[in-house]
């Protein structure tokens, strides 16, 4: 399985690679070392693929079908890993956002009811009524 990794790794790799080169932001004598590489690790796959082979016929390419499969799966529950924590973070991130809502939306009401209060107190007739109120 760590075979197919590399070579998926390495494909990734080469066009980018390739596209430095062509630009001449790195020299040939890194792209003569990666292909290097790569021709060492078509070695290792082609050794055991033919290793595979003496234990039954055609089994090689078997093995190497199967663990890219699982390499694939892989990666697609890592992909979904960190999707249900972004999911997570974000729900904590709205949660903290609902909570400075309501908390503004309280302290507002109290603002509001707090100036209706002292409206209340401060007209003439409310002042009338409390003065025949003490009298």
């Amino acid at each position: 399985m760590e075979g197919v990794v590399r070579v998926l790794s390495m494909r990734e790799d080469k066009q980018v690679l390739a596209n430095l080169v062509k630009q001449g932001t790195v020299g040939d004598d890194i792209w003569t070392q990666f292909t290097l590489s790569e021709k060492e690790l078509e070695a290792e796959i082609m050794a055991i693929v033919e290793e595979a082979n003496t234990f039954k016929e055609n089994w090689g390419q078997s093995i190497l079908q199967t663990a890219s499969e699982m390499v694939m799966h892989e990666k697609t529950k890592q992909m979904q890993k960190e999707l249900a924590l972004r999911r997570e973070e974000e729900a904590r991130k709205q949660a903290v956002r609902d909570q400075r809502k309501e908390k503004k939306e309280k302290k507002e009401k109290k603002e509001e009811t707090d100036a209706l209060a002292a409206t209340k107190e401060s007209t003439p007739a409310a002042a009338a009524a409390e003065v025949e109120a003490t009298a």
